[in-house]
């Protein structure tokens, strides 16, 4: 799985799990009128598909590189990037409005300063546009 902008690439393993394999993108709103009748509408969204990737306690770790990398994009206000998965492309950006974009800790916790190549446990929350 590779999280690109156009100019750098960020390689995330592919035994990540995705929380939400499935999405339904039929979109309700139910309203009343006066005299109590209720409307439905429904209608199918055409974006927001919510992808959000996390690592597994014995899979699924990146490189600290990786996560200081996706930290620095998501801090930057409407990236769009490109996620490829499986060789299928998806332009995204980070989903702020489900909880932290990004959020990693170590795989190890280890009493030495970190390096960057030391593993990550990483959940990216991203939003198909």
């Amino acid at each position: 799985m590779i999280l690109s902008d156009g100019t750098t690439a960020v390689t995330l393993s592919d035994d990540m799990s995705e929380l939400q394999p499935y999405w339904q993108p039929v979109d309700q709103a139910i309203s009343y009128t006066l005299t109590g009748a209720m409307l439905v509408d429904e209608s199918v969204r055409q974006a927001g598909r919510p992808m959000t990737f996390q690592s597994q306690p014995n899979t699924g770790w990146v490189p600290r590189a990786a996560v200081e990398q996706l930290q620095k994009w998501a801090s930057q206000p409407g990236i769009r990037l490109k996620l490829t998965r499986y060789g299928q492309d998806y332009p995204v950006t980070f989903n702020r409005q489900d909880g932290q974009a990004v959020e990693a800790r170590a795989a190890v916790e280890l009493a030495i300063p970190p390096l960057l190549n030391d593993e990550m446990l990483l959940t990216v929350r991203l939003i198909q546009i």
